[in-house]
């Protein structure tokens, strides 16, 4: 197989980088309910592992270096909070409720970082906006 032309990798990788960044947001958004339950009722970590898995530790410099210091430095800041969510999942012993509301917020942190990264790799997806989403969790609370 021959080699892509490095733009052609570098589009690539914007595609696949915006397409996670949306994933990650839209699940623990639309999840939030579910994680929290599980955490209710058995206390597993498992979950919150999946649902925040990402590739961003994997990629090396040979493909970092495809992407302008800009579009890194927004995804920098978006896979930062993304971590600190992890840790906080992966260590806490909160009760449900408090682990709810951390997990709110933690998701409009991370959307609010989301947006001037995809809007950085120029990709184009359906992640919603913030006020969509407080609006979202506003909705789910309602409904519990």
């Amino acid at each position: 197989m021959a080699e892509q032309p490095q733009d052609v990798r570098a589009q690539r990788l914007r595609v696949l980088l915006g397409f996670e960044i949306d994933r990650l947001v839209t699940e623990l958004s639309e999840r939030r309910p579910m994680l929290v339950s599980v955490w209710s009722r058995a206390r597993d970590r498992v979950v919150f592992e999946e649902v925040t898995f990402h590739r961003w530790r994997t990629l090396g410099f040979h493909d970092l270096a495809l992407l302008d210091s800009d579009v890194i430095r927004h995804l920098e800041a978006f896979y930062r909070e993304l971590d600190r969510t992890r840790a906080y999942l992966a260590s806490t012993h909160d009760m449900p409720a408090t682990v709810e509301e951390k997990l709110e917020t933690a998701v409009l942190r991370l959307a609010a970082v989301a947006q001037p990264a995809l809007d950085a790799l120029d990709v184009d997806t359906t992640l919603p906006s913030v006020d969509e989403l407080v609006e979202h969790i506003s909705d789910v609370a309602e409904e519990e």
